[in-house]
């Protein structure tokens, strides 16, 4: 379509070619048909009346035309700015944002109507937002209008607090740009937005990157995180004020460099395997700024995140647990030297209780010795009273002739010194050693550079002396000497005990063999008055015991046996002689005296410590299997089993010896009687077992008083 422009100068144009045309047409008609100067006259008149009413139709009709069409234009317009206004003004008052016009004077001059969904206000109140700034903010608020206000084209931006509708408090950010050299506009546009969210979003973050901040200074030892091309990230306060280094210092250090120059290649190792296995762990040495090197034990772990991949670890000082570590190895140390000192000694209190052999305990008493105090050579030389001499017991180093060579008197050579003036004597040098010994020990030819001889003295009483050699000088601190003070004060006790030990059991023994010959004196005078057959005592006593080893009784027990067997009659103390001594039959009255014996026999010995283990066989002789016997009714295995051995023994040794109310009986009628009886009057286990010894001993030589063949007399007799 044609602009105006061209429309009119197109339009002038067919005007003027027009014109030309009607004035040439209309002369050339007027001289042809106009014969004088008067009709021309009348005739242009009329051309010229045409030309002016036709020019004066068409530009009439021109104008009306483009009246109307302006007309109809100007409308068109009005209406599509009345659409854009309303366009614009739907967008302003629907936008989530406030859009407002301050003028001059400082009066909101317009407000979109979105201050109602963001601030809960009506717009009727356009000064709703600006009245209800947080006092705080005001100051600021003002100042950056100040700033927009100076100059048209100025802006300002701003944020600040604002009540909301609800009383609750909304983080605003507006922008103020200065448009009052536009005359639509005269004042200020602010847009304003809520960043509420975003500014308490910033807020938790500030908070929570303080908090964390706060947690990795406080971390006990050093934080770090570094990227893989080696820069430092990320470090906490720590690790600058241990290591001493600055902010920019350290920017210019690679990490490897904080390193010692041992412990870079093992950093670097842990380090790859950080970033490829995902975590390391070492121990390595810091040298911080000033120098000094200090140890760490270190930790990473490989961390993804948006920025990279990044290696993020920990370091703790571990100085203080380096120090600790290597004291308490050389406590431990100690403690091993001091346990081995006491161990020492708790093998000689070993010793001394396990074990009765001198010449044993004095092996151990040198072998620690050795050990401990690590010498080349020790001997221990007893002292005898009787002969005023000390001679060599043990040796640990030294030449068995050596030994066979040392008899000294007290006071001779080193050793007779300690002995006699019971002091340890010292002596150090080879030749101050070897004039000292006594040459016919063979000792000055060993070269020995020290030598210390320690008496061994318990309660008074020299006993002998320890002697320590060593071929070189012995540097040895009051510890080595308190050893071996120790040593040799536990092997005296040790000897000391040894001695009383011996004498203990000789003592013991000889108590023992006085207790045995007086209860075998006892048993001999109990058969020299019963006037039995003698030997019963002592033949019923070893039967028992020989059948009681059969049952497998153990031999601390078999010795209460012997002594309850030869004694199994010493209740008959108790009774008179009318009685026990009658030749015939016992009246009633009799029996009941003489059934009392095994009372009196528990009467008697029980308060007897040593012989109170030997009462079953005088206390329970008498029970029968099937509770008939005396004095308690026992019955079964209620009878103690040596009381069982000894009665199967005892009928037997009775059956079968003379006694002055009858002859002894057969062998084989007195078994025949004891299988008859078995689980009557006698355990059947105990009978079994008996004649089955008694088979076995048919082939030897029957003891006097067993196996004579005689005519018995009814066992109901028998006392």
């Amino acid at each position: 379509m044609l602009s105006r422009a061209t429309q009119l100068f197109m339009f002038v144009a067919a005007y003027l070619v027009l014109s030309l045309l009607w004035f040439v047409l209309s002369d050339g008609l007027i001289v042809r048909t106009a014969d004088g100067a008067s009709a021309r006259s009348l005739l242009r008149l009329v051309q010229e009346s045409v030309f002016v009413l036709v020019s004066a139709g068409v530009f009439g009709a021109i104008a009306w035309r483009r009246l109307v069409l302006d007309r109809k234009a100007e409308q068109a317009v009005q209406a599509q700015l009345k659409a854009s206004e309303a366009r614009f003004r739907a967008l302003v008052q629907n936008s989530s944002d406030i859009i407002s016009v301050v003028n001059p004077e400082g009066k909101v001059s317009f407000q979109a109507d979105s201050i109602c969904r963001m601030l809960g206000w009506t717009s009727a109140d356009d000064n709703a937002a600006w009245d209800r700034v947080h006092e705080d903010d005001i100051q600021t608020l003002r100042s950056a209008l100040r700033q927009a206000w100076v100059a048209p084209g100025e802006h300002a931006a701003f944020v600040y607090r604002c009540l909301h509708a609800d009383g609750s408090w909304r983080w605003l950010e507006s922008t103020a740009v200065n448009r009052v050299d536009d005359p639509a506009i005269g004042g200020l546009v602010v847009h304003t937005r809520d960043v509420t969210a975003s500014r308490l979003a910033e807020e938790r973050l500030r908070v929570e990157t303080d908090f964390t901040n706060h947690i990795i200074d406080s971390v006990p030892g050093l934080f770090y995180a570094v990227d893989k091309q080696g820069n430092i990230v990320r470090a906490n306060r720590a690790f600058l004020t241990t290591l001493g280094y600055t902010p920019e210092a350290l920017k210019d250090l690679h990490p490897f460099e904080l390193f010692v120059e041992e412990d870079r290649e093992r950093v670097g190792a842990a380090v790859a395997k950080v970033f490829s296995a995902g975590s390391a762990r070492l121990e390595a040495a810091f040298r911080r700024a000033d120098g000094v090197e200090v140890p760490y034990s270190l930790t990473g772990t490989r961390v993804e995140t948006p920025s990279g991949t990044l290696m993020v670890g920990t370091g703790l000082d571990i100085s203080k647990q380096l120090e600790a570590q290597k004291r308490i190895e050389e406590l431990n140390r100690e403690l091993n030297h001091r346990l081995g000192h006491i161990t020492a000694l708790r093998e000689i209190d070993n010793a001394i209780v396990g074990s009765l052999d001198r010449a044993a305990l004095l092996d151990t008493v040198l072998r620690q010795i050795g050990e401990r105090l690590e010498v080349d050579a020790a001997s221990v030389l007893l002292f005898s009273p009787g002969l005023g001499r000390l001679r060599m017991a043990a040796s640990l180093g030294l030449k068995p002739s050596t030994r066979r060579h040392t008899d000294l008197r007290l006071g001779e050579g080193l050793a007779g010194t300690a002995g006699l003036e019971r002091r340890t004597v010292t002596v150090t040098g080879r030749d101050a050693v070897a004039g000292g010994l006594v040459p016919a020990r063979g000792l000055t030819e060993e070269g020995f550079e020290c030598y210390i001889a320690h008496p061994l003295v318990a309660k008074g009483q020299l006993l002998g002396v320890l002697e320590v050699f060593h071929r070189e000088h012995m540097a040895r601190g009051a510890d080595w000497h308190d050893v071996l003070s120790a040593l040799a004060a536990q092997s005296a006790l040790a000897l000391e005990n040894a001695n009383l030990v011996e004498s203990l059991q000789r003592t013991n023994t000889e108590m023992l063999a006085a207790y045995e010959r007086t209860i075998e004196g006892w048993s001999r005078a109990l058969d020299l008055r019963d006037e039995e057959t003698e030997g019963h005592s002592r033949r019923v006593t070893e039967q028992t015991v020989r059948l009681a080893e059969h049952f497998g009784i153990p031999e601390e027990q078999i010795v209460h046996i012997r002594r309850g067997a030869l004694l199994h009659d010493i209740g008959k103390m108790g009774v008179p002689d009318h009685v026990l001594l009658k030749p015939g039959p016992l009246t009633d009255e009799e029996w009941v005296l003489m059934k009392q014996h095994p009372d009196f026999a528990y009467e008697l010995l029980l308060p007897i410590e040593f012989l109170r283990s030997a009462l079953d066989i005088p206390y329970s002789h008498h029970e029968r299997w099937d509770g008939s016997g005396y004095p308690r009714g026992l019955k079964g295995e209620e009878i103690p089993l040596s009381a069982r051995i000894f009665a199967v023994v005892d009928v037997y040794d009775a059956l079968t010896s003379d006694r002055p109310y009858r002859p002894a009986w057969e062998r084989s009628r007195a078994l025949d009687y004891l299988r008859e009886n078995a689980g009557v009057l006698f355990d059947p286990r105990v009978v079994a077992e008996f004649v089955c010894m008694l088979g076995a001993d048919e082939s030897a030589s029957a003891s006097p008083g067993l196996g004579r063949g005689a005519q018995p007399r009814r066992m109901s007799a028998s006392r």
